[in-house]
């Protein structure tokens, strides 16, 4: 089981990819993906390392997440979470205050600890 502070910082650190997912739109990026694929990759990435395919950070953003543990969420999503879901987790969470908690699935929280050390 995970620690509070765990938790929070999981849930802060989702927030931020959460939050990102538009600014990947201003970059080019497609805003609003209806499958797993390189368009919602490339969102995801952004939002999850804070980084462009360029590996630089886009409009004042910041480095999050490493890109090894990036690409083990995504992976895991794709293979294990349909992609309905993960995109109304995604737009639910979109609409949470900055310092809220907020609760994950046990399915998509078993797919950020199998990555957990990545």
């Amino acid at each position: 089981m995970s620690s509070p502070s765990r938790v929070r910082n999981r849930t802060r650190y989702l927030l931020a990819i959460l939050c990102l997912i538009p600014l990947a739109a201003a970059c080019g990026v497609e805003r609003d993906p209806s499958e797993y694929g390189d368009a919602y990759r490339e969102n995801f990435m952004l939002g999850c390392t804070g980084l462009d395919e360029n590996g630089d950070v886009p409009n004042g953003g910041e480095k999050l997440a490493s890109k090894s543990y990036c690409d083990c969420v995504y992976e895991g999503l794709e293979e294990k979470i349909p992609f309905e879901e993960a995109k109304e987790f995604e737009e639910a969470q979109s609409q949470v205050e900055d310092d809220a908690d907020i609760e994950i699935p046990d399915n998509i929280q078993s797919v950020f600890d199998d990555c957990e050390g990545a």
